[in-house]
């Protein structure tokens, strides 16, 4: 997904709460668009948000028995390439791929989109 489409999404999701002044998004690591790149594109419909991003670190298993951060080789447009720190091969992906809403701050007040877990606005499966 680009970001875009993340972007849409992120603005059509947080003005059904009503009179946005801002949101809070939470990208993965290894999302498949850059913090960058979706402040950017929500800027670009709503010059006036204010945009809070943070990153989310990616976790991965692999089939050597590591659980935990993996190592990131490369990034393309919409792909990041991991593998196991451990062993050098490609393990699966488990956190950090994910753009979540995490809340929407309205002009007058604060309104949590939903505590603790968000909207996630990544691409449908």
């Amino acid at each position: 997904m680009h970001a875009e489409l993340a972007a849409d999404r992120i603005v059509d999701e947080a003005e059904k709460h009503g009179n946005v002044a801002g949101v809070n998004v939470i990208v993965g690591e290894a999302a498949p668009a850059t913090k960058d790149g979706i402040r950017n594109s929500i800027l670009k419909r709503k010059p006036d948000w204010e945009i809070t991003i943070e990153t989310k670190e990616s976790k991965v298993r692999c089939k050597c028995g590591y659980q935990g951060r993996p190592k990131i080789t490369g990034r393309e447009e919409e792909f990041v390439h991991i593998e196991c720190p451990k062993c050098g091969k490609q393990p699966k992906m488990t956190e950090g791929e994910e753009i979540v809403l995490a809340e929407v701050v309205l002009k007058d007040e604060k309104e949590d989109v939903a505590p603790g877990k968000g909207e996630d606005v990544g691409e449908e499966e």
